[in-house]
């Protein structure tokens, strides 16, 4: 009888023949456009990271977690419903919830440690909500994490093709006929992650109303970057609230733009009270250290401020500067071409389409002191392998040119 990791062996050997096999790169040096790895000689030019601010290593908020360390210590010894919520933890949530309250109604926030875990609570309170019958459309190009949310929370998972609507309508009409009473979800991200590009958030709502349903927004990679005080894309989406905003369930990351760790749900008042009793993300792990959330309070006022505008106004201009400098694609990459994938966001795919390209190419970059990751499956359907370009306010106009005269000399 073979030992069980046996079973492990073939499995993991495909997957490095298949040039598949995922290592972590050790970063040696603080987070920044000049990053030090570990098995480097020289620091190397990175656009890798999703600090699309350039607020991980701002001084003010240094002296912020550090004045809160101070204050609360490292950790927060329970979970929130046992002792662990602190009031720098309520002054979050509050904080969290009147940004986005002039898009959703009666809006309460709830915090997490990560977006991944902010997601399972979701959909755990889905699968609390509407049982064995709930039924949960998302976008096939959504995150993992909205993809195994689903996955675990119900059987009636329908995946509709990338940002069509007629084809959700489509499945929707047939799903409600099928069992009219079903509690159903639509769930997509905003900004895709591996994409850049962005979902139709009014026409998912008009079909959410249409059909009774809710709408999941995971606006990781919006929040903080776009629509105005960098509030996310319902505000980049909508001038006002929307008819029906009540149904719309907003999941945002204080990871990223943000600069810290960390995520949030807001929601309509109804729906957190559900969350904060059925999730389990939500009852059964220990809190965040108060000090994190003492100091992401600070992060949040300076990404919405005055200086936030202005890292913002930075951004914009490097992703057209960018896009002005490269080659681009359309709607749809033709087999053997190359260029940037159709995006207005921090995330400037460049297609290559095989993983072998993809990882040559991003070797021959790395050659010359520039670090982009090479994307493959299973993150992106096969045959999509690219780079994925992450630009940041902290990059300057030099980083850029070099970036660009990389990318067009080595994929030539």
């Amino acid at each position: 009888m073979d030992h069980p990791l046996d079973r492990l062996t073939r499995p993991l050997q495909e997957r490095r023949d298949a040039r598949l096999w995922r290592h972590h790169r050790t970063v040696v040096s603080r987070q920044g456009p000049l990053t030090q790895l570990a098995d480097g000689a020289a620091p190397v030019l990175a656009f890798c990271s999703n600090d699309y601010l350039g607020l991980t290593q701002h001084p003010a908020l240094i002296e912020a977690q550090s004045k809160a360390l101070g204050r609360w210590g490292v950790g927060s010894g329970a979970s929130h419903v046992v002792c662990g919520h602190t009031q720098a933890h309520e002054e979050l949530q509050d904080l969290l919830a009147v940004q986005q309250a002039g898009r959703i109604p009666e809006a309460q926030a709830l915090g997490f440690a990560t977006g991944y875990l902010a997601n399972m609570a979701i959909f755990s309170t889905l699968a609390a909500a509407g049982g064995r019958s709930l039924q949960v459309f998302s976008d096939r190009l959504n995150h993992a994490s909205l993809v195994h949310g689903a996955q675990a929370a119900t059987r009636h998972h329908f995946r509709f093709a990338h940002g069509d609507l007629i084809a959700l309508r489509g499945m929707l009409e047939r799903a409600a006929t099928e069992d009219p009473k079903a509690l159903r979800a639509i769930v997509v991200d905003a900004v895709f992650s591996m994409d850049g590009d962005e979902s139709s958030l009014p026409g998912l709502l008009a079909l959410a109303v249409e059909f009774n349903a809710l709408l999941v927004v995971d606006d990781a990679h919006g929040y903080g970057v776009v629509g105005p005080a960098g509030r996310g894309s319902l505000w980049s989406q909508w001038d006002e609230a929307p008819s029906g905003a009540e149904r719309i369930i907003f999941m945002g990351t204080l990871g990223k733009a943000a600069g810290m760790a960390g995520a949030f749900v807001v929601a309509h008042d109804q729906w957190m009270d559900a969350m904060r009793q059925w999730a389990p993300e939500a009852i059964y792990t220990t809190a965040s250290p108060p000090a994190q959330a003492e100091a992401l309070c600070a992060a949040v006022a300076l990404m919405h401020g005055v200086e936030g505008e202005a890292l913002r106004q930075q951004l914009r201009h490097h992703i057209g500067a960018l896009r002005a400098m490269l080659p681009k694609l359309g709607a749809a990459a033709a087999p053997g071409s190359a260029g940037l994938m159709p995006s207005r966001t921090a995330i400037q795919p460049w297609w290559v389409g095989g993983v072998a390209e993809a990882l040559a190419l991003a070797e021959r970059l790395e050659a010359q002191g520039i670090w982009v990751p090479a994307i493959r499956p299973p993150t992106v359907p096969a045959g999509t392998a690219r780079l994925r370009v992450s630009l940041s306010a902290a990059h300057t106009e030099h980083d850029l040119q070099r970036l660009g005269h990389a990318l067009l000399e080595s994929a030539s």
